[in-house]
Formats: C-alpha cells, structure tokens, sequence
C-alpha cells in the first residue's frame, strides 16, 4: 500500500533538489556572461542540467499533489479550498514544466549549431518572455494554495507557514520579472547586454536558490499535518 506521507516527503525531495540544481545553473550562465568571450558550450551545457532539474521539480510536485490530482473529481465537487489546492496543484505544475521545456529551447540555440545564426537573439527573447508566463503560472498557483485565504472562510491562519506561502509567491513574482527582463535584453541584442545578462541570470538563480531553501520547510508542515489527521482519528 502506498504511504501518502512518504510520498509527499519524496516529492518535497525532489522539489528542493531540482531548485538548488537549477538556481546553481542559472547562476553558472551569469558567470559566463562575467567573463570578456562566453563559452556558448558550457551555457548549453548549463541549460540542459537545467532542464532536468526542473523536470525533477515538476515530478516532485506531482508526488506532493498526487492525492488531490487522483482525486481532482471529488475536489472539484468539494467546498472551495478543496478546488482551490487541486487547481493550484495544477497551476504549478504547469508552470514548472514550462519551464523546463523552455529550458530545453534555450540549450538548443545555445548550441554551436544554432548559436551564430542571425535570429538566435530574437528566439532567446521568446523563450526568456514564455519563461516569465511560466513563472506566472506558478505565482496564480501559488495564491491559490491559500483557499481559505481567498474563499474567505475565515479558517485562514497568519502564522508562520503562510508567510513562508506569501514569501514563495513573491519569489515567483520576481522570477516573472527578471524572465521578463532577460527577454528584453535578447530582444535589443545592445552591445551592453552582457552585463544585464549577466545580474538578471544571477539574480534568478538567487531567487530559485531561495525558494529551494524555502521549500527545506516543507516536511514540517507534512508532519504537522500527518499529526492533525492522527488526532481526528
């Protein structure tokens, strides 16, 4: 039989590991956009290890949400902070594989086969513009963790794991922002871009770093859960 906290536990494992990897990639990019010639090879290499970390994200929050996907008809029927997890399940999700597939999109121009050609910027502009949508989705799923919040049930709680919910919302916020703005830059193609580049891939991987670390939270709240379940019972 399937342990659904060991399930969650795997999830919030895989959650926060993909984060770090991909906040340490985004944060290798920058370092090479520091340096006089970027190595376009080590970038690629960077965004494809990005890619599976957050597949690696994506994966965890299906263990993490897996008992509201399975059951997404009776959420769907249920009161409204019951819809509201579902659909912020799929939200994220969403979102984070997005992500990762604009990821893969950036590896791909990155590579010396498409690198020099003449729309390579323009494409990068794209993809850096449908990572900050991505990151969009994640921000609405995130403001939909909190139903009770938005359902005003008056069952929602300002303690300590809902300003860890609206710190994780305003990470998302910014990494839309700096996606947004990385995009810009590619557009423009200036001569000065470099150095843009460079402090908005840093800051973004700064952001997922702090939101790999935020996640570190997670079990606490699994077992303080399990706990409550334990007690009705």
């Amino acid at each position: 039989m399937c342990n659904t906290l060991v399930q969650k536990y795997t999830g919030s494992v895989l959650y926060i590991l993909g984060l770090l990897i991909a906040g340490g990639m985004m944060l290798g990019v920058g370092s090479e956009y520091n340096k006089d010639t970027p190595d376009n090879d080590d970038m690629r290499n960077f965004f494809w290890i990005y890619f599976v970390a957050l597949l690696l994200v994506a994966v965890g929050m299906v263990l993490e949400f897996g008992e509201s996907f399975c059951s997404g008809g009776k959420n769907l029927m249920g009161d409204g902070p019951e819809a509201c997890l579902y659909f912020a399940g799929l939200f994220v999700l969403v979102g984070f594989f997005a992500l990762s597939t604009f990821g893969m999109g950036f590896a791909i121009y990155f590579d010396d086969s498409k690198y020099s050609d003449a729309d390579t910027n323009s494409q990068m502009a794209g993809l850096g513009f449908l990572s900050g949508a991505a990151a969009i989705f994640i921000a609405i799923g995130s403001i939909m963790t909190m139903g009770d919040l938005l359902c005003c049930t008056g069952k929602f709680a300002c303690n300590f794991m809902s300003a860890v919910a609206f710190t994780n919302l305003f990470c998302t916020i910014l990494l839309a922002v700096f996606f947004f703005l990385i995009g810009d830059k590619y557009d423009e193609a200036a001569t000065d871009m470099k150095d843009d580049l460079r402090t908005f891939y840093y800051l973004v991987g700064v952001v997922f770093i702090i939101m790999g670390l935020i996640g570190l939270l997670k079990p606490c709240f699994f077992a303080k859960s399990s706990t409550k379940s334990s007690t009705r019972k």
